[in-house]
Parts: structure tokens; sequence; C-alpha cells
């Protein structure tokens, strides 16, 4: 299906093209990014755009996107503020450290890789689902894997679980780097996926700096709901044990309802650079 559009088109059309295909998506936008943007398509596009003043994207759309990085929020609260302390129950200051380090040399290694990577996306996945989304849903999956083998979720500790006995202190501690390392390549993919797809949704800067306010504004609110669950945790349960344990099944719950909110929510409909960069 071609885009036929014209200056007449602009100047008459009550509903112009290019709110459709900026805004609504569907074939419109489709026709307009396998053009690549060129020629007289979209110059018409953006000066009806110009003369329709074309309308934000609607709230449900904002606010879906806004929840997308929930997960990955209180996952963070709950591992800078609270993991070190659950750690020094059974190893050293020095061994819980190198844990941190750990994931945080894989989380600056892997923040610029994964832009890169995002943007190269190709295949079946990313033209059914968008490349955004695609590397979001895997990053979450790691997130949530990972976030709970660090953390006693599963009301045992899973390699000695798993081999049946005991392991060695170093060997505790590599499993636990590991993990922390992969669950940093995992945050790292929601974060810089959810971030890029922004303005791959709209050209119109209040669309954005409501996205953005919404993201934000949920990021303050994990910090607080993590600081309220322990301290309500800790007073409905007998033992640290068990405060680590609900905390962490707490955090997942929430953030995995908000990631199936933001999937179900938003369509990624990514527009093409030039419209990326035009400014409504």
């Amino acid at each position: 299906m071609s885009l036929s559009i014209n200056r007449s088109m602009g100047e008459n059309d009550t509903d112009p093209p290019c709110s459709k295909a900026l805004l609504n998506g569907g074939d419109a936008i489709d026709d307009l990014v396998a053009a690549e943007c060129n020629g007289d398509q979209f110059r018409y596009a953006l000066a009806d755009c110009g003369k329709a003043n074309c309308p934000p994207l609607p709230k449900r759309t904002v606010w879906c996107y806004g929840v997308g990085h929930i997960l990955n929020d209180l996952a963070a609260a709950a591992w800078f503020t609270y993991l070190l302390i659950y750690l020094k129950e059974m190893f050293s200051l020095k061994e819980s450290g190198t844990v941190f380090l750990a994931g945080q040399l894989a989380d600056a290694a892997a923040t610029p890789v994964v832009g890169v990577l995002s943007d190269m996306t190709q295949g079946w996945m990313s033209r059914t689902f968008g490349k955004r989304k695609t590397w979001y849903f895997w990053g979450s999956v790691l997130v949530a894997l990972l976030f709970s083998l660090v953390w006693p979720v599963w009301g045992a500790d899973v390699p000695e679980f798993v081999v049946g006995h005991p392991l060695p202190r170093w060997a505790h501690i590599t499993y636990l780097a590991i993990c922390a390392a992969l669950f940093n390549f995992g945050w790292a993919t929601v974060q810089v996926n959810h971030l890029a797809l922004c303005p791959e949704l709209t050209s119109q800067d209040s669309s954005r700096v409501q996205m953005y306010s919404v993201r934000n504004g949920a990021t303050v609110l994990c910090n607080v709901a993590v600081f309220g669950m322990f301290t309500i945790i800790s007073l409905l349960v007998d033992s640290e044990s068990k405060v680590w344990h609900w905390l962490a099944i707490g955090c997942l719950i929430i953030g995995l309802f908000a990631t199936l909110v933001f999937l179900i929510g938003v369509k990624e409909r990514p527009l093409c650079a030039k419209m990326r960069n035009t400014r409504v």
C-alpha cells in the first residue's frame, strides 16, 4: 500500500496525514519509513503537521510507557540499599564488595554495547514487536531471573540445592559475582532500550516530556516503596532471612506487573531519523 500525500490534502483535509503517520501508526507510518522519509512525501507530511498542530500521544500510551522502568527501579533500590547488608550476613565486606564490583563493571561495559546492538537489530522479533521492545523483553527476563538468584527468593541457597552439598566459599562468591554481572547486563538492556523508545514514539516535545516525567516520578515512588516494604515486612516477620525473602518477592511481583503493562500498552512504531529529529 502506498501513501499519497500532497499539499492540497494538507490544506483541505481535516484529518491531516501526518497525524496518522506520526501518531496513529498503521500503514501510513510504515510507508513513510519504508520510503526512508525522502522526497515530497516527507516534506509535505511535515508541512501538514506544522499546520495541523499534531495532537499529543494518548494518555494511555504515556502512562504505560512511564511504568515500564519500574522493575529496574525497584531492583536497583533494593540492590544498592540492602544487598550489601544481606551479603554481610554471609561474607566479609571485601567479598561482598567483589560481588558489587562485578556487577558495576558489567553495567559499564553493557550500556554502550547494548545501545549499538539494539540499533543494528533486525529479524522476525524486531519486525513483529519492535527492536526496542524485543531487547527490553529479554533484558527484563534477565533482571527478574538473576535478581531472584542473588536474593533468597526460592527459600533455599540455589547452588547448594542444585549440587546437593554446600559450596566452597570461593565458589559461592564466584557464583554471586557472575549473577551480579548478568543482572546488571539485563538492567542496562532494559534501561537503554526504554529510554531509546521515547523519541521513536513521537516527535512532539510535550509528549516526550510527559513520558519522561511519569518515568522519573515512578523512579522516586519505587525508592519510597522499597523502604516502605522493608519497614512493613520487618514488623510482620520474625527473622531477617524472611525479610529479604519477602522484600525480593514484593519487588518482583510489582515490577513484573508493570513490565507487562508496558509491553501490552505501548506499541512500537519507530519514526525514521528525519521525523525523530523534527520537533512539533
